[in-house]
């Protein structure tokens, strides 16, 4: 039954990313998505069915009755909850529902990345740095060691990672920014291990790092590793054979 279960999930994530795809037009999804599949992992807790027609009459019914957010939630889910809102406001509201998150649940770490950009607004980007650094840290140690070995590469499906990657992703831009393209680097590509679909579209900026560091043997290996039929894609690889070929017929054919 844990396979039949763990197939509907799929499934589920499968449609719901589909349409976070769809309505992304800033950094981070929409978080109703995101809320809805919090809720559907909360309420799986110690549940079992009989059949995936059972599983699947029970995650509708999660999905469509809000009634079960009536149910207590722990100090961690308030804590989200609070984020979630954070995430929708601006200024001292935000600030003020991020800190009031940390006293809940002190490892947030969508509280942490809220104050880093926070920071960036006013030029401190030495603290905003360290907020997502910390954001990391928390979010590394609330999933635990063991937690990463069983689900490396599979982040992002599971919603309880997302507060962790999102802090991860802005620590890695920031560094890109500030000239740190080695580090940078290092951490996009471990986003790409824990999240072999990159919903977070991490391949984008990282094969402009490579292409910075002049590594085109990587920037190759990544366009091949995501072969998509994306106009993004083709200039990349316009971009390679100009640099490795010059103005070759494949380059031609690639314009």
């Amino acid at each position: 039954m844990a396979d039949v279960l763990a197939d509907v999930l799929d499934d589920l994530y499968a449609h719901l990313n589909e349409e976070e795809e769809e309505m992304i037009d800033h950094p981070f999804p929409q978080f109703a998505t995101e809320q809805a599949l919090r809720d559907v992992e909360r309420a799986l807790e110690n549940m079992d069915f009989e059949s995936e027609e059972e599983a699947n009459d029970f995650i509708n019914q999660v999905l469509n009755d809000n009634s079960h957010r009536n149910v207590p939630l722990s100090k961690q889910d308030e804590a989200q909850e609070l984020l979630y809102r954070a995430y929708e406001t601006s200024g001292k509201e935000k600030v003020k529902l991020a800190k009031k998150a940390l006293r809940l649940y002190p490892n947030s770490p969508d509280a942490y990345v809220i104050l880093g950009e926070e920071a960036l607004k006013k030029g401190n980007v030495s603290k905003a740095l360290s907020m997502f650094q910390k954001g990391m840290d928390v979010g590394r140690k609330d999933l635990g060691n063991d937690f990463f070995e069983e689900n490396s590469g599979h982040f992002w499906g599971i919603v309880s990672t997302r507060p962790f990657m999102r802090a991860k992703l802005s620590y890695a831009y920031l560094l890109y920014e500030l000239g740190e393209t080695d580090k940078a680097i290092e951490q996009f590509e471990e986003l790409l291990a824990l999240n072999e679909n990159d919903n977070q579209g991490v391949r984008y900026q990282l094969f402009v790092a490579y292409a910075e560091n002049d590594d085109l043997t990587k920037a190759k290996q990544l366009l091949n590793e995501y072969d998509e039929p994306s106009v993004n894609n083709q200039y990349n690889r316009l971009f390679v054979e100009l640099s490795e070929c010059g103005l070759s017929k494949r380059a031609k054919r690639l314009f």
